[in-house]
């Protein structure tokens, strides 16, 4: 409202419009017109309504579209994986509070029964590696301690083996002393001493059956001072001895004699264990062990006194026929022997295989001269009265035949 400039300065026609005031006519805070605008606001907000509508029922279908989109892509590369990955947790051992946890959460979704199975293996992950930080730790004393127990392992085969050698070395010699003499009393004590290297005994003896009266009759010993020289035998009380437990040496040794290995100690320093000496299931001796360490006696090393008396049985029954054939040939050469007249026995090959006393003072001969020749040999001069005494024809006819010659 205010002018600029002189009024005495405007155009005349202006001052004659207007005045010469300032102001044109106008004072300050007077309106000078009015501006008016008209809507219409029913058919705006209409218009509006509609296309809000149209927009809103567009967006829902656009996102029910979006959602079922995103759910069946969700359920095809998400929830069948975390499935898959789920079947996979589950396959893993797991311990009994683990199959537990894993049993609560199946009520639950896919992603909080994974968050379940991943906390749970990230769990067992943990104890697993503390288990592995502790396994490293203790790695090196474990291996020491295995080396150290193989070591021992070795030491005791290679003790087993050298215990078995010497075994085999005294079952060896054991047989070797048996060719040597037909004579128990030459073999016994022998046999006797090589046992004892194998055994841990202090001293042992060896006891034989005997007959008329039945009795163990002491043969030998070794640092045995308190064995019997002698005890009665009844094999017709086995059955009855064997069922109580052996209270002194003498039911001990009974109960050997009976088939049985038998342990005894009844006495300080007396204790000891008696092992049968078999030959074809008939017990022919007892081999006695006294102040023997019982820790010692393994099964190996019972199976192994079982084989020794088994070995010595043999032997025994071996020289106790040989005695008896020697004891027979004895009884046969002295009925030949008592026999004034000339006799003489002849194989088929006419060989001497016997001859009596007569005959070799009749010749002037020995008995070695003549064992084994024929009967041609050479005090005969040639003429030997035998060659037709038909020895083919009572070989063959089995009947004695008497002739004069």
């Amino acid at each position: 409202m205010h002018c600029h400039g002189d009024p005495e300065d405007a155009p005349r026609s202006l001052i004659k419009i207007y005045g010469s005031d300032r102001g044109f006519g106008h004072v300050p805070d007077e309106i000078a017109g009015v501006t008016t605008v008209s809507i219409p606001m029913d058919i705006a907000l209409a218009n509006i309504r509609a296309r809000a509508y149209s927009i809103l029922w567009s967006s829902l279908l656009c996102l029910s579209m979006l959602y079922i989109m995103v759910s069946f892509f969700f359920n095809r590369l998400v929830v069948h994986s975390l499935k898959d990955l789920l079947d996979m947790f589950r396959d893993i051992p797991r311990s009994d509070k683990e199959l537990q946890l894993l049993e609560e959460a199946k009520g639950k979704d896919e992603i909080e029964e994974i968050t379940t199975a991943a906390q749970v293996m990230a769990t067992h992950l943990h104890q697993s590696r503390q288990e592995l930080e502790k396994y490293t730790e203790t790695l090196e004393e474990m291996v020491a301690h295995r080396t150290r127990a193989l070591e021992s392992s070795q030491q005791r085969l290679q003790e087993k083996v050298a215990t078995r050698n010497r075994e085999l070395h005294t079952l060896n010699t054991i047989a070797e002393l048996i060719t040597r003499s037909v004579h128990l009393p030459e073999i016994l004590p022998s046999v006797l001493k090589k046992t004892l290297d194998i055994v841990p005994a202090q001293g042992a003896a060896i006891y034989l059956l005997r007959n008329n009266p039945s009795r163990l009759e002491l043969q030998c010993h070794e640092n045995a001072h308190f064995v019997l020289p002698q005890l009665p035998f009844d094999s017709s009380l086995c059955p009855h001895q064997v069922e109580d437990k052996p209270t002194d040496l003498s039911s001990s040794l009974y109960e050997a004699a009976c088939g049985h290995l038998s342990f005894f100690s009844f006495e300080e320093e007396q204790s000891g264990l008696n092992v049968p000496l078999c030959c074809r299931g008939e017990v022919l001796g007892v081999m006695c062990f006294v102040n023997l360490d019982f820790s010692e006696v393994t099964p190996e090393m019972q199976q192994l006194l079982f084989s020794v008396g088994q070995q010595i049985g043999i032997t025994i029954e071996s020289l106790q026929h040989t005695e008896n054939l020697l004891q027979s040939k004895e009884l046969l050469q002295s009925v030949f022997d008592g026999i004034t007249d000339m006799l003489v026995l002849l194989d088929r090959d006419l060989r001497i295989k016997m001859v009596n006393r007569a005959h070799l003072e009749r010749y002037k001969v020995t008995k070695e001269q003549v064992i084994g020749q024929q009967c041609q040999y050479p005090h005969f001069h040639g003429a030997c009265p035998f060659l037709e005494c038909r020895i083919e024809e009572v070989a063959s006819s089995k009947k004695p035949l008497t002739e004069e010659v």
